[in-house]
């Protein structure tokens, strides 16, 4: 069966849903059981298929006891806006350089001549690759993988070309999990899969953000309970914007941080990084232009994708293909639960056929 766009979410029409304790909402697309009264189990069961994941920032730390921060102007020059990570480097765009810095404690700063192209940066959340859009066009087109160490453009780079163009006008520009997010200032939000580069015009939204000295502001692009989020820099505080309605939730409240208006988040070492010019009052650090890093919690959770084996009609059973987005371990069939409004099936076994690939029983 083939599986359907990201947003069919069986909860919102009512329909049951499998679910995992992991913290995964899985919607499964039209596949209905109609059991005759006279056969065990009874009732009626729809059960749709989808892949959804999780990627949420449970909690961001802001103090003056609990973060590491420097002073890089020197490096950098001016602010200008930006920032992206890969697994070992932080890199924040200035005036005069890209610079990059070791993420586990900012140190060995090294920097690349700045260009135009830097002011594209943005950075795979799932995979640690640090990117940079084609900016300095009146379209995106494709995103370029830069050296994950130096932060300079390849000679012979890897590219994802773009499956349809994104016309570019102001806005903000997010990372994500296995996704990118660049939403302009007609509110428009495009979100792009990785690595396939596929975009989603997922509609508008309306966000209040802090403006960096570049086009764009920066921050990070979340994905739970079937919904995308968008998690920038908001006065004072982080603010995440639900992409259907514009639902606002606040993540971090500050008494201070200045101006800042790049972010973004590692969950493998569970740290969020900023940048900010001048004095933040909740780091009680900064003078010129401060590259900082604080402690996080950042919860991710693997796609799945559920296959039904078959449409049934008065049938005692249903095997259903449970497909990991990347290796697990330790699953079992006490992780999965049946809701809805579906009666008398129960969950008889989870047999693994690979890291990856499952086959859950219900009877």
């Amino acid at each position: 069966m083939a599986e359907l766009p990201l947003f069919s979410y069986a909860r919102k029409r009512g329909e049951s849903v499998l679910w995992s304790r992991l913290g995964l909402v899985i919607a499964l697309a039209a596949v209905c059981l109609s059991i005759a009264p006279s056969e065990s189990p009874s009732a009626e069961a729809a059960i749709t298929t989808g892949e959804l994941s999780k990627f949420k920032i449970e909690s961001l730390t802001a103090s003056s006891s609990n973060r590491t921060a420097i002073e890089m102007a020197s490096y950098t020059g001016d602010d200008r806006g930006g920032i992206g990570l890969s697994a070992s480097k932080v890199f924040l765009r200035g005036d005069s350089y890209l610079g990059n810095f070791n993420k586990s404690d900012l140190s060995s700063p090294a920097t690349q001549p700045g260009a135009t192209v830097f002011d594209g940066i943005v950075s795979d959340l799932k995979t640690m690759t640090a990117y940079v859009f084609d900016y300095g066009s009146a379209n995106f087109t494709k995103l370029t993988q830069l050296d994950q160490t130096t932060g300079a453009v390849p000679g012979s780079p890897t590219v994802i070309t773009l499956s349809s163009s994104i016309p570019v006008n102001g806005g903000e520009i997010y990372s994500g999990y296995g996704r990118v997010v660049y939403r302009n200032t007609n509110g428009t939000v495009y979100d792009i899969d990785l690595p396939s580069g596929t975009v989603y015009n997922r509609g508008t939204v309306a966000v209040n953000r802090n403006w960096t000295e570049n086009w764009a502001s920066w921050g990070v692009a979340e994905f739970f309970d079937g919904e995308l989020w968008l998690a920038i820099a908001n006065s004072s505080n982080i603010v995440r914007y639900k992409v259907s309605d514009g639902t606002s939730q606040t993540i971090l409240t500050t008494t201070g941080m200045s101006d800042i208006a790049s972010f973004i988040v590692d969950p493998v070492s569970q740290r969020w990084y900023f940048h900010y010019e001048g004095y933040a009052t909740v780091f009680a650090f900064g003078y010129d232009e401060t590259l900082g890093f604080a402690p996080a919690v950042i919860t991710t959770t693997p796609a799945i994708t559920l296959t039904p084996s078959s449409t049934l009609t008065n049938a005692n059973s249903l095997s259903i293909g449970v497909t990991f987005g990347e290796a697990v371990t330790g699953v079992t069939a006490s992780d999965f639960s049946l809701g809805g409004t579906a009666t008398g099936w129960s969950i008889d076994s989870l047999v693994a056929n690979s890291a990856t690939s499952y086959t859950l029983n219900l009877t």
